[in-house]
This record gives structure tokens, sequence and C-alpha cells, in this order.
């Protein structure tokens, strides 16, 4: 039984690992994933967290929602910020003013529909570190290098067990001789 669940944690830990690369910077059903790597957003969003984000209709987003966006820079950079204003761009269509809680002024330019990924809806402090440093040569060897290790010990406990368990056994059976 333990055998089983100590697999089972194996394999789950180790399908974390590998598809982390898959999961962030990914959207799937209109959710996607963001590490945040700054402290304008604490309290709420440490340094280090994972966002989830959910997409949603512009409608839908109200002053005090934290979302992530890009930005028009052509790097492919995200915030995740916090709606403080709703206003309307010169062709009609809603934009965003945002802030970073940790900030003492607001971002500069507007935020545009197109740019925003989604509303945050969960936040899993500390992930993004672990998910950062395996984006890095050395930081992936090093995951992987802690999962191999981890599996190595559990088979040598498994080993270990197996090996009391048959010397015992043969304890028994030469006291019966």
């Amino acid at each position: 039984m333990m055998r089983r669940v100590y697999a089972a944690i194996s394999l789950t830990f180790f399908i974390i690992i590998l598809s982390s690369a898959f999961l962030i910077r990914s959207s799937y059903r209109g959710f996607s994933a963001q590490i945040v790597l700054t402290s304008s957003m604490q309290p709420a969003i440490p340094a280090g967290s994972v966002v989830i984000t959910r997409s949603l209709p512009t409608n839908q987003y109200v002053v005090g929602d934290v979302i992530s966006y890009s930005l028009k820079d052509g790097n492919g950079t995200e915030i995740t910020h916090r709606i403080t204003q709703l206003s309307y761009g010169s062709d009609g269509t809603e934009v965003f003013t945002t802030k970073g809680d940790a900030n003492s002024n607001g971002d500069l330019g507007k935020v545009e529909p197109d740019q925003v990924k989604g509303r945050v809806i969960e936040v899993i402090p500390l992930l993004g570190y672990i998910f950062s440093l395996e984006h890095t040569p050395g930081g992936f060897l090093l995951v992987c290098g802690i999962t191999f290790l981890f599996l190595v010990l559990v088979e040598f406990y498994h080993v270990m067990t197996y090996i009391q368990n048959a010397l015992s056994t043969l304890r028994s059976h030469f006291k019966k001789v």
C-alpha cells in the first residue's frame, strides 16, 4: 500500500515538474497562468507567485479587479495590477487605468481590452520561483536531479524494507530448525 502511495506521489511530482513549461504562458479554455516577478502587488500577491487568470468579456471587468495584461512593447512583457479606473477611449471602447497595490503612482498609459489576459482568480505564492528556476539550464538540471533523487530514495526504502522482511523470514526459519 505504501509503495503505491510513494509511486503516486513521485509520478505526480514528476508530471508537475515536466509539464510546468507548458502551463506557464499558455492558455486553456480562457484560463492562463503567469509568474509575478516583482513586489508591486504586495501584500495581495507576493513576488514569485503564480497567478491563474480567467479571460472575461470586457464589460465584466470592474474597478478593484486584479488583471494580467500584456504591454505593447513587443517583448511580451506581462503585468498583473489592479484596475483603478474605467474610461472610454477615443473610439468608444472601454479602457482601464491600473496600478500596483505597492506602487504610489498608477501605471502610465491606458490598458486596452485586447491587451488583457484575464482577471486573477487564484494566487499560488512562491511557485513562480520554482517555474522560473526550471527555465534556466542549471535550474532544470537541479529540478530533474531532485526528482530523480526522490525516486531513488523511495526505491532504496522499498529495497531495504524487502531485505529486512527477507532476513526476518530467514531468522524465523532457522529458529525452527
